[in-house]
């Protein structure tokens, strides 16, 4: 079967790991099917790639992550992200004594 979502890693010249390539399988079996995806996979399988092979190949995409080192890890390993945090992590622009949560605006 031909899978769109590799190609990433022939960009990158990495070889997928076998559970990466059993995920991205399983996701271009549904895709027709499918709106919404959810990866659940261990800490070390590879999901920043997994996520990389498919955004590479829509248009727009979401990754969304339970940790702020997460999103570094994403933001420190692609280029093209854009990191988007909680309100809780921005200064309110009219008062910068409080951030966006509490802001008297």
């Amino acid at each position: 079967m031909n899978n769109p979502f590799l190609k990433i890693f022939e960009v990158l010249k990495i070889q997928p790991r076998s559970s990466q390539i059993e995920v991205l399988d399983e996701i271009n079996k549904g895709w027709d099917d499918y709106k919404y995806f959810a990866v659940s996979a261990p800490v070390g399988v590879g999901k920043t790639y997994i996520a990389e092979g498919i955004a590479n190949h829509v248009e727009n995409s979401y990754i969304l992550t339970s940790t702020h080192q997460l999103q570094k890890q994403y933001e420190d390993s692609w280029d093209e992200i854009v990191n988007l945090k909680g309100k809780g992590n921005y200064i309110c622009n009219m008062n910068r004594a409080f951030n966006v949560d509490f802001a008297p605006c």
